[in-house]
């Protein structure tokens, strides 16, 4: 493998998780231990592209620079020589256990997938001598085997309880969950949550925790179809579901306020996929995911690399709605701060040589959301003229749009508009826009953090023109943090 020395930095993200070399996708086994956060990937060491599945892992104390630890997980016995594919991680008697889904090869054409675990002290891992420990003869009703993946684990009232999805033979998923005593030995409760509606075929990457008293289900739905009333988008969705598990394990769905009804979008942007959480010993609950999509990836073909995960946030509930923050941590990034104006339709460059990674802090008077007639600001960022992405918001219908179609690597998917559903009012009523930017990417949110646009976007050249144009008749504050 070629030395990581050789592997140019100005083009690897600053503050976010990228793999060190070869590919990566869904974040796995995030969780705290022995003072550290652990994040564990699915990770092909041999190509840039996807391939035998093994567990990446790094560590971090702050979650923004991450050390690259040993390979976790290697798919070498005949339970996973298909691939370590994803799961979870969680504490147990003092060991570190990872809990995934093994791949085993049957013919070439056909395989099962069944759940193993494996242990270690956060630096080496041994998998568990009587895997797997997870399998069909633990469902009390036929599925079809070939999908029936993706483990969560977490703990209440000294129980293990584990959320995994399985596909029915109607073609649809559903969650099963689990409980057990010592991760060892598994008992089937029931199926709590299932695609009723013809809008998803497969549930990835579950998550199930509480949040403000409520039972919250995270899922990454694939293939599903176009409802722009509900904001759906064809292909990969991330959705979040609030409810109530009731005493007989069966899951009772809140209608969300979003869009009036039972799920919606975690983050609406392009590349966000397969979420994971994390609880810190200080109560907080992390949010992580892979920045990319299946449908479209972009990075260029002569990267040593490829694959990235989101800014970790922290997540809560506030009436009835998703909350999504930058970690805290994130505010000892910020160096120096520019301060000024938008006046009336007016250009203004912002940096001249921008390395991309900063945070932008608009603040739009109320009187223009919704108004009548050309009300747009938009965010340019450019390495000439040929060669740029923007980020525009149109207020005069609340809709927002990134458009990287004018790089090299737009992908399948090169541009996206959203319609920003309403918005928790703030004392002002003024909509404050929050974009951050990394040599890769733009996170964007609004307001409270109850609306996330995520992409990510590559460029030939590391430094670029940062610029903002605005057609509204009024002053636009800004505040431009270098990272």
């Amino acid at each position: 493998m070629e030395n990581m020395k050789n592997i140019t930095k100005n083009y690897r993200p600053f503050f976010h998780f990228s793999t060190p070399k070869g590919w990566c996708n869904d974040p796995n086994g995030f969780s705290f231990y022995k003072g550290k956060v652990h994040l564990f990937y699915q990770y092909n060491p041999f190509d840039t592209k996807w391939g035998p599945m093994h567990w990446g892992h790094a560590t971090s104390k702050n979650m923004l620079k991450w050390k690259n630890k040993k390979i976790a997980l290697f798919p070498d016995k005949t339970y996973d020589n298909g691939g370590c594919f994803s799961g979870s991680a969680i504490e147990h008697d003092g060991k570190h256990y990872l809990i995934y889904t093994g791949v085993q090869k049957i013919t070439d054409k056909d395989s099962l997938q069944q759940q193993c675990l494996a242990f270690g002290n956060g630096k080496k891992y041994v998998k568990f001598q009587k895997n797997p420990v997870i399998t069909a003869e633990n469902i009390p009703f036929d599925f079809d085997i070939t999908n029936f993946r993706d483990p969560k684990v977490f703990q209440i009232n000294g129980y293990y309880f584990l959320i995994c999805m399985l596909q029915q033979k109607n073609g649809k998923s559903a969650l099963a969950l689990l409980r057990s005593e010592n991760l060892q030995n598994w008992q089937f409760l029931n199926i709590i949550d299932k695609c009723t509606e013809n809008i998803s075929r497969l549930w990835e990457c579950p998550d199930f925790f509480t949040l403000n008293n409520k039972d919250v289900i995270l899922i990454s739905a694939k293939d599903m179809t176009e409802n722009p009333e509900l904001n759906f988008f064809n292909g990969d969705n991330n959705l979040y579901i609030t409810g109530t598990l009731d005493s007989l394990f069966n899951f009772q769905r809140d209608t969300r306020p979003e869009n009036n009804f039972t799920a919606a979008q975690i983050d609406y942007g392009i590349d966000f996929y397969a979420q994971q959480t994390c609880l810190l010993p200080d109560q907080r609950r992390i949010l992580i995911a892979w920045m990319q999509n299946w449908e479209s990836p972009i990075t260029p073909s002569h990267y040593k690399w490829t694959g990235m995960m989101t800014l970790p946030r922290e997540i809560s509930l506030y009436k009835d709605r998703l909350i999504q923050k930058p970690i805290r941590e994130f505010e000892k990034l910020k160096k120096s701060l520019l301060q000024g104006k938008l006046s009336n339709c007016e250009f203004k460059l912002i940096q001249e040589e921008s390395k991309r990674t900063f945070e932008l802090i608009l603040e739009i008077p109320h009187e223009y959301i919704y108004s009548k007639g050309i009300s747009e600001i938009t965010l340019n960022i450019s390495s000439n003229d040929k060669e740029y992405v923007t980020l525009s918001i149109e207020l005069c219908k609340m809709k927002i749009t990134f458009d990287r179609s004018h790089t090299k690597y737009g992908g399948q998917t090169p541009k996206r508009t959203v319609i920003i559903p309403p918005l928790l009012p703030l004392e002002t009523d003024d909509l404050y826009v929050h974009i951050i930017g990394d040599y890769n990417s733009l996170e964007t949110y609004l307001n409270k953090g109850e609306f996330w646009f995520t992409n990510a976007y590559f460029m030939d050249s590391p430094e670029s023109r940062i610029s903002l144009e605005s057609s509204l008749q009024c002053n636009v504050n800004f505040s431009f943090y270098e990272l």
